[in-house]
């Protein structure tokens, strides 16, 4: 269904970053509504016949993937949706999009920006990051839902500030009484052997940033002032 307009649009896309990008915004406003969706993506520039693919896709992954494919299209979701028959009715020969379906390795991409990654990389040891992880975490009981605005509202764009939402979430559930200090050490470990730390940093990761290092998470709860 998709033109040879569509195609040079999809073939320009470096990694199919921009298109993952406009798939899970329209994908998060239409909550993975077809219909939705297709209008959604055809106002991005795509024809209605292909942006009606998308649509599909969008509504085949909320119905079946809808948890895994949150945070993008991760090889956790990917894996779903092949299961599920949605990569394949949307990608490839015969398709309806007749695209090659996005490989792995750029479907892994992170859900932060470049903004998100600059501000990750300015804040010094990630203290502040920490701080408003445990505020949010805090303040939210570590429900992933809340902790997700709560971390935009610090400036984070809502892809990445999911990514810090899931890692709540999972910490809470996980290792709730370990890590109510901050990201001591015994919290951190108890977060790698959970798994919660993998899922959020490091490559093909969520944010796609390197977990904070282990003498930078020990960091105290007490301040300078205190002290």
């Amino acid at each position: 269904s998709c033109t040879a307009g569509d195609t040079s649009k999809w073939n320009a896309d470096s990694g199919h970053a921009q298109w993952q990008k406009d798939m899970t915004s329209c994908g998060t406003k239409c909550l993975g509504k077809a219909s939705c969706v297709t209008s959604c993506m055809a106002g991005n520039g795509w024809t209605s016949g292909c942006a009606a693919c998308f649509g599909d896709l969008a509504h085949c992954t909320a119905t079946n993937c809808l948890t895994k494919c949150l945070g993008g299209r991760t090889p956790g979701c990917v894996s779903c949706l092949e299961a599920a028959g949605c990569d394949k009715k949307a990608f490839g020969a015969g398709s309806c999009t007749g695209f090659n379906a996005p490989s792995m390795a750029l479907l892994s991409t992170a859900s932060c920006t470049a903004g998100d990654t600059s501000k990750w990389n300015a804040d010094s040891g990630h203290a502040q990051w920490q701080k408003d992880m445990t505020s949010c975490g805090t303040k939210c009981l570590g429900k992933g839902s809340c902790v997700t605005p709560c971390m935009a509202g610090n400036g984070w764009t809502s892809g990445c500030a999911t990514c810090f939402g899931d890692l709540a979430h999972c910490t809470a559930t996980n290792c709730l009484t370990k890590c109510l200090g901050g990201r001591t050490p015994g919290c951190v470990s108890c977060l790698e052997a959970a798994g919660c730390d993998k899922k959020a940093f490091g490559a093909g990761s969520c944010t796609g940033f390197n977990a904070p290092s282990m003498a930078l998470l020990s960091t105290a709860s007490c301040t300078a002032g205190d002290t």
